[in-house]
């Protein structure tokens, strides 16, 4: 703490005539290393070091300079230790089992048929089952769930232009969050204005609007406002605000699932119209000033973060994680002695007949049958397109000595349910309710009826509220079922057209939540795209449709991992990252690992972006050693070259403060508090960047700018009048 005080303590001198300052000692550093880096840093600034008696007794001698400047990443392998294993080639370090597993999780037919030693008569018989192998060997890495990262306060947001805050009628009753919101907007600088407004009403008379925080409440208003804001007010942000509808853990209480569903479509909105995007925003229920300079930060944009949950402990930022199903919670398996109702067809909701979910239905049953299920309760929708289906279930059940029962109900109708329930036998009591949502097809915002899309949701949302409220009645003995809620994706992630089917799926999974939180069991799954063996299944950019048998044993595995929500998708990362990353769906990667190599534009997974990331616009060159070099360098190039080479200088700086040995360890958008700055750091980085460049900065730089990409505009405007000049 007193060297940087020392610092600040002497008269301002120009850039690279300040007094050096050295610390002895660094925190969470080892004394030794940390006083040979002082000794070793004052040596480069001219001082006179008695190096023998440095060096008493250690091994240190003379060598050469190296022929390029050192960039501090280590390129050599690691040793591996030979594991002796029964059928590995001795000296060679492999075993017959890497080779074996190695060729089936890449379906490496060649590599397969010479580990197994097999003749070319084999090779049809094995060609047709390596699909499913290799699928299987994957299997434990198809699951992913959502989850919350904390991020640090962002200082002094600031907002321009004019901000729509948009209510519905029912604004005058929301306790006061349209005028709390726009006093926030007010405090960071910009212009707001409540608007009061049904659907259908324009927003003539507006004038330019920097951006539009919506407030409204239900799906068709919410649509009805994403048109008019695309139509109207193009160069607009439009950001979706709610209350209450996610949580962030377990202190945070439940989530809304109603207000859920406008998470889903405002993700669909992220993916169609990205260029008027501004992201999602979940407020608190205590509304005080804390909260407001957050939500301002948020709207402002800091840190790159577009899926956003303001909360009294902080923000939080969404993140998609691997969920390893090996880590399972206490809760037992669910019984399977009893009944368990399966829904065979997707209800009135679905608007592409049984495919989907009629099939997965089918495919669940089938699964419970052989896991020991002693009664199958099957049920159609009135007039549902289930019925084939359910003729073949039926079928297919009694071949496995099963005991069926097939019945069409309302799905929608608690009463109905509860009679169903109501007249099974007392020795095959409800113990599970599983639930294939029917899916909606794929539409554009652009195409897509308000009105048509709030009657389907609300469909979707009705049975799963009723199919909730019947597995929440317990049996003689006060056990209640558990809920299984399936949502068919059949689509690969980040495809548009799914508005629907994702305001559908997030109000599935929040009700998953509540029950959880209620004490009650279910699990919600999204499930990615299947195949059903056919030839003619379409490619998926980025996705391995999975056989849907396949599907239905991975989620046996799935019961018990303590998460209500979970998805499940057979990812190819190497060519999804790069179309997410590119997308408004980029933030939510960053904790991501399988998807950190490959993700491409600015942040990437953990926030720490790549060379390519930085150099996006094209090849920039080296950065010069010698400040003045580097300082003609920037002023012969253009405003843009000179902004990336500016952002790479940050970087590069940054990482030999912390010395972490890599340019792209550091993330563009990553924050300096994050990355465990203390002030000492801060102002080494200062002293660093003020060497190199020329400007004079400010000893608080560093936290009046708290990301890398913050940083480098600051430097690029303070560089900018004496460059068009040049």
């Amino acid at each position: 703490m007193l060297t940087p005080l020392a610092q600040t303590a002497l008269p301002a001198e120009p850039a690279g005539e300040q007094a050096v300052f050295v610390p002895a000692l660094r925190r969470d550093r080892a004394e030794a290393p940390s006083l040979l880096a002082a000794v070793a840093q004052l040596h480069t600034y001219g001082t006179a070091v008695d190096w023998p008696t440095v060096l008493d007794g250690a091994p240190a001698g003379h060598v050469d300079l190296p022929t390029y400047p050192f960039q501090r990443r280590r390129h050599w392998l690691d040793e591996v230790e030979e594991t002796p294993a029964t059928g590995g080639v001795p000296g060679s370090g492999a075993t017959a089992d890497d080779a074996f597993w190695t060729a089936i999780t890449d379906s490496d037919l060649d590599s397969l048929t010479d580990a197994l030693a097999l003749d070319a008569e084999d090779h049809p018989a094995l060609r047709a089952i390596l699909p499913r192998l290799s699928a299987y060997r994957r299997s434990g890495g198809w699951w992913y769930r959502t989850g919350w990262e904390g991020l640090t306060d962002a200082g002094g947001p600031a907002l321009s232009g004019h901000w729509l805050i948009v209510t519905g009628p029912e604004g005058a009753a929301d306790d006061g969050l349209a005028q709390w919101a726009a006093a926030a907007v007010r405090e960071a600088g910009a212009r707001a204005t409540v608007v009061t407004r049904p659907a259908g009403q324009d927003f003539e008379g507006a004038g330019d609007v920097e951006g539009v925080l919506s407030l409204l409440t239900g799906v068709a208003p919410t649509l009805e406002l994403v048109r008019e804001v695309a139509e109207s007010l193009p160069s607009a942000k439009l950001w979706i605000g709610t209350r209450g509808a996610v949580s962030v853990d377990a202190s945070d209480g439940e989530g809304d699932p109603e207000a859920a569903r406008l998470w889903g479509i405002g993700q669909a909105v992220a993916l169609e119209h990205p260029e008027r995007w501004g992201g999602l925003i979940d407020f608190p229920g205590l509304l005080d000033d804390r909260a407001a300079t957050r939500a301002a930060a948020a709207l402002a944009g800091h840190g790159g973060e577009n899926q956003l949950a303001v909360r009294a402990s902080g923000s939080h930022a969404r993140r998609l994680l691997h969920a390893p199903l090996g880590e399972e919670s206490a809760t037992p398996r669910q019984r399977a002695d009893g009944t368990v109702l399966v829904t065979v067809d997707g209800g009135a909701e679905s608007a592409t007949g049984p495919d989907a979910s009629g099939d997965l239905g089918l495919s669940v049953a089938l699964r419970l049958a052989r896991s020991g299920a002693r009664h199958v309760l099957l049920v159609q929708s009135p007039g549902g397109s289930g019925g084939a289906l359910t003729v073949e279930a039926e079928a297919e059940l009694l071949a496995l000595g099963i005991e069926v029962t097939v019945a069409t109900c309302d799905l929608t109708d608690v009463a109905a349910l509860t009679s169903l329930r109501d007249r099974l036998p007392a020795d095959r009591p409800l113990t599970s309710v599983v639930h294939a949502r029917g899916t909606a097809g794929d539409r554009l915002l652009a195409d897509l009826e308000p009105a048509d899309a709030e009657r389907v949701v609300g469909t979707a949302t009705a049975t799963a509220v009723a199919l909730h409220e019947l597995a929440s009645l317990p049996d003689a003995a006060g056990r209640v079922p558990a809920l299984f809620l399936l949502s068919p994706a059949t689509a690969a992630p980040g495809a548009p057209g799914r508005a629907v089917d994702l305001a559908a799926g997030a109000f599935l999974d929040a009700l998953a939540e509540r029950r959880r939180a209620a004490g009650l069991p279910a699990k919600s799954v999204t499930i990615g795209p299947w195949t059903d063996g056919g030839t003619d299944e379409q490619e998926q950019p980025g996705v391995r449709p999975v056989h849907l048998p396949l599907v239905v044993a991975a989620l046996a595995r799935a019961v018990t991992y303590d998460a209500p929500a979970l998805i499940t998708v057979d990812a190819d990362w190497a060519r999804l990252s790069p179309r997410l990353g590119a997308s408004a769906l980029a933030p939510l990667l960053r904790r991501l690992p399988a998807a950190a190599g490959h993700l491409e534009g600015p942040g990437g997974a953990s926030g720490a972006g790549t060379d390519a990331d930085a150099d996006a616009g094209g090849a920039l060159p080296a950065l010069p050693l010698e400040p003045e070099s580097l300082r003609l360098l920037l002023a012969k190039s253009p405003a843009g070259d000179r902004q990336r080479l500016l952002l790479r200088l940050v970087r590069d700086r940054t990482s030999t403060v912390l010395d972490r040995g890599a340019l792209d360890s550091v993330g563009a958008d990553e924050q300096f508090l994050d990355m465990g700055f203390s002030s000492f750091m801060a102002l080494q980085l200062r002293n660093e960047l003020s060497a190199a460049t020329g400007v004079d900065l400010p000893v608080t730089a560093v936290f009046d700018h708290p990301t890398p990409e913050d940083l480098s505009r600051m430097l690029s405007g303070e560089l900018a009048g004496e460059h068009e000049q040049v």
